[in-house]
């Protein structure tokens, strides 16, 4: 199984983040981390990832303080069972994979999913020993370090109702993605989002339903810098 990712959740860009522009900077910062795709894919840069969900921030702290051994003897996933542990960020991350990215829901679970991925998820922790992970806003993010800064929000229209912190004023958000400082990329797909001038990136074909991704691009400074565009990728 492919060690791409540490879990799956919401917006996923598993399966494109390598085409994305290689980071220019020593520290990489996720606002909107969720499953941080992009920061996983360069983890042994300097990696600052901001999560508001305190549940998805747990799971990225438990991952950080276990070991190789904690991981592969956790306990398997029975089909038609509901998975049971005293550690609730346990519990979540279990159902973050063998659900492919859901929480809440145990009546959709690929109890392969995590019977397999926990034994190269275990293998590759030390990948985020020394990532600084915060369970904050993107507000709170250190907005005057020249980083490159990788941006996932939940989408402006047509996003998941499964985020549990939506209402985001979008415009107010691209005002503050105007002012920071070194390379910035935002994504963003679905119905002609308005808040940044997006261009289309790239077709993402292992979404249930093949679709754009957009990507805003900025650097040094310079707004709408171009990029390589692959909607054409075979």
């Amino acid at each position: 199984m492919k060690d791409s990712f540490m879990f799956s959740y919401y917006g996923s860009k598993n399966s494109v983040a390598k085409y994305y522009p290689k980071p220019e900077h020593s520290t990489i910062i996720e606002p909107f981390a969720g499953s941080a795709q992009y920061a996983y894919h360069h983890w042994d840069k300097k990696v600052i990832l901001i999560e508001r969900d305190a549940r998805i921030a747990g799971v990225w702290h438990l991952l950080q303080k276990s070991s190789l051994e904690y991981i592969a003897t956790l306990p398997d996933v029975v089909k038609g069972e509901d998975f049971v542990h005293p550690i609730p960020e346990v519990v979540d991350l279990v159902q973050l994979i063998s659900s492919r990215g859901v929480l809440g829901n145990w009546s959709r679970i690929y109890e392969d999913s995590w019977n397999k991925k926990k034994f190269t998820l275990a293998k590759n922790i030390h990948k985020i020993k020394h990532w600084d992970i915060r369970n904050t806003s993107f507000e709170n993010a250190p907005i005057d370090m020249e980083a490159t800064w990788f941006l996932d929000p939940p989408c402006q229209h047509g996003g998941s109702a499964a985020y549990k912190h939506l209402g985001i004023d979008y415009y107010a958000l691209a005002e503050w993605v105007y002012n920071l400082k070194g390379q910035v990329m935002v994504c963003e797909r679905f119905n002609n989002p308005d808040w940044l001038p997006f261009k289309p990136f790239i077709q993402n074909r292992r979404m249930r339903k093949p679709l754009i991704e957009l990507l805003y691009y900025q650097n040094k400074g310079i707004r709408e810098v171009e990029f390589t565009n692959y909607m054409d990728r075979p």
